[in-house]
């Protein structure tokens, strides 16, 4: 500052700790970060909250059928609609396509009749992948020479066909009828195998023999060429090859699971 006759006087007095208030920095002062004592933009230095939308890298939630398939999910948000619903179809063994308690009764029919079907999901039979079935019967009769066939599809395709032994009597019987279609090396080949199985509770194999059998087990393997990337229909159906009020039976339930 300049005196009375014009002499100059320089203060060179330090400025004191905590003197300086934000309100005497002009706007224009450009103060580079380093100069600070923490980079305000470091992530390291962030103790409050920031939505998700204003980060440019930050990953997409993880769908349901990533889950279910196995897909690498460590660096994805998890989906908790996805997370729910995973764990509600969730089964013993692998997750549950369906478990369908809708009775459905044959009679007096020679057609072929749908007893269940469910949609499996594209991808469902990748390579590696399998899916396994699992209808109970609560009454299975033929009478006379006649026989059944119990088929299951996959798309369009008939993979196994499991036919009941033609024979002169088989009375009321109880039974379940399961099996497992799994990828054949690839996503548009598949095989399968099924087992067919009816009894009378408590009755010995030699009790029926005179008017034919007490026991009756089919097995049967097959192979389809379904392209397994888009969703396709599994199928049980059953056709008489007499119709008949004493040719009929009752699908009390069935259950279809992913395995692998």
């Amino acid at each position: 500052m300049k005196l009375g006759g014009g002499a100059q006087i320089t203060n060179t007095a330090q400025i004191g700790d905590g003197v300086i208030v934000n309100a005497d920095i002009n706007a224009s002062a450009a103060i580079a970060l380093s100069k600070l004592a923490s980079d305000p933009l470091a992530r390291a230095n962030h103790t409050g909250t920031q939505t998700k939308s204003t980060v440019s890298d930050y990953p997409a939630a993880a769908s349901q059928a990533e889950m279910e398939a196995g897909t690498e999910v460590a660096a994805r948000e998890m989906n908790p609609a996805g997370v729910k619903q995973a764990i509600t179809a969730l089964g013993a063994s692998g997750p549950l396509i369906v478990a369908n308690p809708t009775e459905i009764t044959v009679s007096n029919s020679a057609a072929e009749n749908t007893l269940f079907s469910v949609s499996i999901p594209a991808n469902t039979l990748l390579t590696g992948k399998a899916i396994r079935f699992k209808a109970y019967f609560s009454a299975f009769t033929i009478t006379g020479n006649y026989k059944c066939d119990f088929k299951i599809k996959y798309g369009v395709t008939t993979i196994v066909t499991l036919t009941t032994p033609e024979t002169a009597h088989l009375g009321v019987r109880k039974g379940w009828l399961e099996g497992i279609i799994m990828a054949d090396g690839g996503s548009s080949a598949q095989k399968g195998a099924a087992t067919l199985f009816f009894a009378v509770d408590g009755e010995e194999a030699a009790a029926d023999a005179a008017v034919g059998y007490s026991k009756n087990s089919v097995s049967a393997l097959g192979s389809g060429a379904e392209v397994a990337t888009g969703a396709l229909n599994l199928v049980l159906s059953a056709q008489f090859n007499n119709a008949s009020v004493n040719e009929n039976l009752t699908a009390e339930f069935w259950l279809v699971e992913k395995v692998a």
